[in-house]
């Protein structure tokens, strides 16, 4: 599976879904989206969040040839780590 880029933002911001579609996230593609707590940027000013839980959102084709989102929890950050919006996807 390819890197996934960690949007590092509370995921129902609608900001998130912004960074998400002009990355080919959330329509067609995978986008992971941390659950946040505490937002901060680094010194190269990309914005990241303390968070506990990161989802990836997955566009699934049904049968009947409908589509379905769904949320799959894809890693579990320990409180006080945190990461930018260029971070791997980690398993």
């Amino acid at each position: 599976m390819a890197k996934t880029r960690v949007i590092a933002h509370n995921y129902q911001d609608p900001i998130v879904h912004q960074i998400a579609r002009r990355n080919n996230g959330i329509i067609g593609g995978t986008t992971a989206i941390c659950r946040a707590g505490k937002e901060m940027r680094n010194k190269r000013n990309e914005t990241a969040v303390i968070c506990s839980v990161a989802f990836m959102i997955e566009d699934f084709v049904t049968l009947s040839g409908g589509r379905v989102k769904a949320l799959t929890p894809i890693a579990r950050i320990k409180d006080g780590e945190y990461c930018v919006s260029r971070c791997p996807m980690i398993r």
